[in-house]
């Protein structure tokens, strides 16, 4: 839907939503989850950005010094994912940045993120 598009911000030059709060209290009902799924895709590709942006600053975007390992609750931040479903995708074995350090840990991998969150965000 084109409405949902970024518009640059006559304010600040930055990219907005060209939807408000009223439009959403405006939108049909049925195209609420819709519109919810388009925004969570967005936050993705938002939140992929800026961790490539930040493994830049740090100099580490191409494999420079050591990965870091997260816990779930760190993944889930970076991924908008729920700690439920990140323990969840990993025991299915659906998170490539998802490495088992022992019987009943879990870590993720931050550079493993970086590269899921900049793949999805292409598809």
């Amino acid at each position: 839907m084109t409405d949902r598009e970024l518009l640059p911000d006559p304010m600040r030059g930055k990219p907005r939503l060209a939807m408000g709060p009223e439009d959403v209290a405006r939108a049909p009902r049925e195209s609420l989850a819709s519109l919810l799924a388009d925004l969570a895709a967005l936050q993705t590709a938002v939140a992929a950005r800026l961790a490539v942006a930040a493994a830049e600053d740090r100099g580490q975007a191409h494999g420079a010094g050591p990965d870091e390992m997260l816990t779930a609750e760190l993944a889930a931040r970076r991924t908008g994912m729920s700690r439920r479903q990140l323990y969840k995708r990993a025991r299915a074995g659906e998170l490539p940045f998802a490495r088992r350090v022992s019987a009943r840990s879990v870590r993720f991998s931050a550079r493993g993120i970086e590269r899921w969150l900049t793949q999805k965000s292409r598809a």
